[in-house]
């Protein structure tokens, strides 16, 4: 018979099971000031600060009652800063699906993030209030106050969608780093080692490659034809390029632009554009919003400017298809955009945004494939949210995009090309239904140098061919 060696914690009355010291750690480590951000280590010391910095007579009563409320999962923070990052947890793409399961009205459907889940939730709260059920006052009080933080939070989400945030990517990658070493996830030395090159990555004008891995096209080159394929088409050589510790939450646009640079270094025609000199290092993340910003400068994609706000480098801003081609016209290489979405007076309403995709990236492999030079650039696909460069294309039975994802696993995929290869494609291969989420995506593809100055000039307000279905 075992003794139970619980016990509750003299602080926060939780009942305990872990050692002491492990819960003290978690739970009673350093606090932050929830005014200036200072860390103290005890209750007592943090209480101190706020009398005699903080100079508040009823400062007392003010941090018992100032709570914060997560408006999604209705967590209550004390610290603004920690709701902020926690908030965007519920944001992250690689979520997985969450289904609605009201007690009284199980209805079952999917939701693809905490985001719209907190959104279907309080849609079916108003289609009740629109059916005249009866909520007590202070029911409906709290509601208009749940409503009024939602809205607050999309605001605050779509200003981070569409780069309108002031927030640093040094500051941001040092603060996510901090919160992982006071959970106990890396020792004290790998801390200062990963908070010393934190701002050594970002003002690098290189990436280092550590996210980056090579060969993957040449090896599905070699893989066989399924028995429900017909045909595979393939881009030239690439590179795939994951997030890092420190772009994690923002970096998929530029990691997907990496990849088409890998690809431009190998192409002849191109590569001295941008890597002269037999330079093959890759542009950082850095430099590349920097470049972008000198797109700006000389009057490329004002809009894209305008809608982030003017300044790029350094900050957590998400870019898109548009900004990349920005880009690439200052640099002198042709690109076209093109938009397939789903329209209210469609011609074929029977075909899906997925299946026009896919039509028109197999057509796009199939012809530049067959051509004489032979060299095939990937293409850039942007949905809402996320981004990924699309290296090939499987038709017959089973149609199936092959992807590079910027938020794959890389050790994962890394385990497979040296020791599992022949399971590789499973890692990459995407189906339609996956493409079926979304009713727009904007496609950005490689078209060569541009053959006039006129072309150049022209390319400084970007054009797209449009698709509807």
């Amino acid at each position: 018979m075992s003794m139970d060696t619980s016990f509750n914690c003299p602080l926060c009355f939780k009942l305990i099971r872990d050692p002491i010291e492990r819960h003290f750690n978690l739970e009673h480590g350093e606090l932050e000031c929830p005014f200036c951000n200072k860390i103290y280590p005890s209750q007592v010391s943090l209480n101190e600060h706020l009398i005699n910095v903080h100079n508040e007579t009823n400062l007392g009563l003010k941090i018992d009652k100032e709570k914060f409320t997560c408006p999604v999962c209705s967590n209550v923070f004390v610290c603004q800063k920690d709701l902020e990052a926690h908030v965007e947890s519920h944001f992250d793409q690689k979520e997985p699906s969450f289904i609605c399961l009201d007690d009284e009205n199980v209805c079952g459907a999917e939701a693809s993030s905490d985001y719209e889940l907190a959104r279907k939730l309080e849609n079916e709260e108003l289609i009740q209030m629109e059916n005249g059920n009866n909520f007590q006052d202070d029911e409906c009080i709290q509601y208009e106050s749940d409503s009024y933080y939602a809205a607050e939070l999309e605001h605050e989400f779509l200003k981070k969608r569409f780069g309108m945030t002031n927030s640093k990517a040094s500051s941001k990658a040092i603060s996510s780093l901090n919160q992982a070493y006071k959970k106990n996830k890396m020792d004290a030395l790998t801390y200062h080692n990963q908070k010393e090159l934190i701002e050594t990555k970002i003002n690098s004008i290189y990436d280092d490659n550590s996210t980056s891995l090579n060969g993957i096209i040449e090896i599905i080159e070699q893989f066989p034809l399924g028995k429900n394929t017909t045909s595979r088409y393939l881009s030239s050589k690439c590179s795939l390029f994951t997030s890092g510790f420190i772009d994690k939450s923002y970096g998929c646009g530029f990691r997907n632009t990496q990849m088409l640079l890998s690809c431009i270094r190998e192409d002849p025609k191109l590569k001295e554009v941008i890597f002269n000199n037999n330079n093959k290092n890759m542009p950082s993340i850095g430099k590349i919003q920097q470049i972008i910003e000198k797109a700006w400068a000389h009057d490329f994609d004002i809009m894209g400017k305008n809608q982030l706000g003017g300044v790029l480098y350094n900050t957590t801003k998400w870019i898109g298809a548009s900004d990349v081609a920005a880009m690439f016209s200052f640099l002198g290489i042709k690109t076209e955009l093109v938009d397939i979405t789903r329209s209210r007076h469609a011609t074929n309403p029977n075909l899906s945004v997925a299946e026009a995709m896919f039509d028109y990236v197999y057509n796009y492999f199939v012809t530049e494939c067959q051509k004489s030079d032979n060299f095939v650039y990937p293409i850039y696909v942007q949905h809402d949210g996320h981004s990924r460069t699309i290296v090939g294309i499987e038709n017959g039975k089973n149609k199936n995009f092959i992807l590079f994802d910027p938020g794959s696993n890389k050790k994962e995929i890394e385990e497979h090309v040296k020791y599992n290869p022949t399971r590789l494609l499973t890692l990459l291969r995407r189906s339609l239904t996956t493409f079926n989420r979304n009713r727009e995506y904007q496609l950005l593809i490689v078209r060569g140098k541009f053959d006039t100055n006129e072309e150049y000039e022209a390319a400084k307000i970007l054009k797209s061919t449009r698709i509807e279905v």
